[in-house]
């Protein structure tokens, strides 16, 4: 038996288990890294057949128009109203966040990668 003895022990050398190991040992730490299999595999959680990732986040992007913010110098409340309801030509951030929110209530089996979404009269 050794007497080895270590600051930090990482069970799983994925790419997260190797980063945490890089930068314990970065800092100085003394470092062991254990892992099942030895590498290459296809066994790991960020890829081969076993990728589950795919089934935990979602990716999408929204796209939308012209929001009445702050950078368009929009500040004024009473203007991002007359803006969004008297004109129609610019969307509000709260328009952008329902749109979020649809994304991420979808049921676990639906991904929306892109919604694209403008101000009624904006050409496109």
């Amino acid at each position: 038996m050794t007497d080895k003895k270590y600051d930090v022990i990482v069970v799983g050398l994925g790419i997260m288990g190797v980063g945490a190991l890089y930068q314990a040992a970065k800092r100085g730490a003394r470092v062991l890294g254990i892992d099942r299999f030895s590498p290459p595999h296809t066994y790991g959680s960020s890829h081969g057949d076993t990728r589950i990732t795919r089934q935990a986040i979602r990716v999408g992007s929204i796209a939308p128009g012209a929001v009445a913010t702050e950078l368009w110098g929009i500040t004024d409340p009473a203007e991002v109203e007359r803006l969004t309801y008297g004109e129609r030509t610019f969307l509000r951030a709260e328009d952008v966040a329902r749109a979020v929110v649809f994304m991420l209530s979808q049921p676990a089996h639906v991904t929306v990668r892109d919604l694209i979404m403008l101000p009624q009269n904006q050409d496109i």
